[in-house]
């Protein structure tokens, strides 16, 4: 019961999920348009919304690979 215990501490907290980068779950297609719709979504043309929407991702997952993209520009 002790070695299980230590094995479980060892995982990722939640707050330590954002260390995870979630870029490389996207596959070329959305890479392709999450290069083409970016400007448009910092120039507010298209909403949050939208864009996850085209992306089809959650909205949770959408801002987590925002900030990455961010990070890499």
């Amino acid at each position: 019961m002790e070695v299980y215990k230590k094995v479980v501490n060892n995982y990722p907290k939640e707050d330590n999920v954002n260390l995870v980068t979630c870029l490389y779950l996207l596959d070329n297609h959305q890479r392709q348009v999450l290069t083409q719709y970016y400007p448009r979504w910092v120039k507010r043309e298209i909403t949050d919304c939208h864009f996850s929407k085209i992306l089809c991702l959650e909205v949770q997952v959408f801002y987590r690979i925002i900030k990455e993209y961010d990070a890499l520009i």
